[in-house]
Order: C-alpha cells, then structure tokens, then sequence
C-alpha cells in the first residue's frame, strides 16, 4: 500500500501503548513483537486517529517542534510508512 499526503492513519487493534519518558514501547499480542518508538514516531504515532491525514500530522509537527514542512511531511509518511509495514496501523483514504 502506497501512503500518500491524503491517507489517515490509525492504530490496528490488539496493541498495548506503553509510554517511556519521550519515546513508546507498542507490544503485539498477535505474533508476541514489541516496537520501540523516538520522541518523533510516538508524537506520529498519537496523531494518527483514523481521521487525521498524513498532511494535517505533518503540520501539527511543525508547529511542535518548529520543523521545516517539507521534512516534517518526509518524517510522517516515512514513520507512518513503516508502521503500516510492521503492522501497527492501518491506512484509511478518503472517498
């Protein structure tokens, strides 16, 4: 699945989020995994409600941390790319 600008994000069932100081652990029960997340991935990674785009995490990145847009949409649809890859999120697109 390619991810794009307009895809909306959200967490797949069956994860237990555990927060550690900036970062995050994200344990799966279905094949016994455990994903570390940077202070980056774990702010993505609450933005993506199912609702949210790519672009509208991306700008609220910006205005967090005072990123440049282009690399902050760059980091969201890498993160958000390999969190679809490891099976964390699953990807809505608007109709």
């Amino acid at each position: 699945m390619r991810i794009t600008s307009t895809s909306q994000p959200s967490p797949r069932e069956g994860l237990t989020y555990h927060v550690l100081d900036d970062e995050a652990l994200i344990y799966d029960a279905r094949d016994g995994g455990t994903h570390r997340l940077n202070c980056t991935a774990r702010f993505i990674w609450e933005h993506c409600d199912g609702s949210s785009s790519c672009d509208s995490i991306a700008l609220k990145l910006t205005r967090n941390w005072d990123a440049a847009p282009a690399r902050a949409k760059e980091d969201v649809l890498t993160a958000v790319n390999e969190m679809v890859n490891n099976g964390l999120l699953e990807v809505n697109r608007p109709r």
